[in-house]
């Protein structure tokens, strides 16, 4: 708790992520134009728009050659509008 709170106290607002390991955690989600990418919690918006790493790499399921996970992220982010982007899963 002390660790929580001094955090907190330096304005640093993943201080709960970063104590329960959640250092890369961070939304799963889809921009308008289809294209899945990942978000990170400890990243904020920059200019009002949310960092987008976009899935340059995606695993077929065997049993269900539909079905796709993504595997790889890019290195760099596109900025998107926080209103077009829907979520689709969770990054722990």
């Amino acid at each position: 708790m002390a660790q929580r709170a001094t955090q907190k106290e330096a304005g640093k607002d993943t201080a709960l992520h970063k104590i329960d390991g959640m250092r890369n955690g961070g939304y799963l989600v889809k921009n308008r134009d289809g294209k899945v990418g990942r978000t990170y919690y400890q990243k904020g918006l920059i200019n009002g728009k949310i960092p987008v790493y976009l899935c340059i790499e995606f695993k077929t399921i065997k049993d269900h050659p539909s079905l796709k996970t993504p595997l790889k992220f890019s290195d760099t982010a596109i900025l998107c509008d926080p209103k077009t982007l829907r979520h689709i899963g969770f990054i722990d």
